[in-house]
């Protein structure tokens, strides 16, 4: 008896498109496109619209330093900024098949440590800095565009 045989016509075709989804998949560019989108959600989030990660507003500020705001002409309601150093050091970097969102260095000198350590320490009371459920939402949007893309071939 013969052994039935399937011909495939067009694999190298057929492995084309699985290689370009599986770059779409996960490629440098989707992560990158996460990292900025999730750089901007947080700073959004707690700069514009004073909100911790699950949608709550923040806890107000101690009453001393609500009047040193004040005073100095900075709002007060709590939005986490005082001069910026430590949003501005908010970034991101791509690490194989994951994106890495950090605080790194200021651009001066000494906030090294300052700004990690700044973070950390405002994350007690108020937890800003993470991943809300409507991040990860547009994170599910952003993958099925680039699947979608590497099925169509772009």
């Amino acid at each position: 008896m013969a052994n039935p045989s399937v011909r495939v016509r067009g694999r190298e075709r057929i492995s084309r498109r699985i290689s370009r989804l599986l770059r779409g998949i996960q490629g440098r560019e989707v992560l990158g496109e996460i990292g900025t989108y999730l750089q901007t959600s947080i700073k959004q989030r707690t700069q514009n619209e004073n909100e911790d990660i699950f949608g709550r507003k923040f806890k107000a500020y101690a009453p001393g330093y609500r009047m040193f705001r004040q005073r100095e002409g900075y709002p007060t309601e709590p939005d986490l900024t005082l001069t910026g150093g430590m949003f501005a050091a908010l970034t991101h970097e791509v690490e194989g098949d994951r994106v890495r969102v950090f605080f790194g260095p200021g651009s001066s000198r000494g906030t090294e440590v300052q700004h990690p350590a700044k973070a950390f320490y405002l994350q007690e009371d108020r937890k800003f800095f993470g991943i809300s459920d409507q991040d990860v939402d547009a994170i599910m949007r952003l993958y099925r565009i680039n699947i979608g893309g590497a099925l169509r071939g772009r």
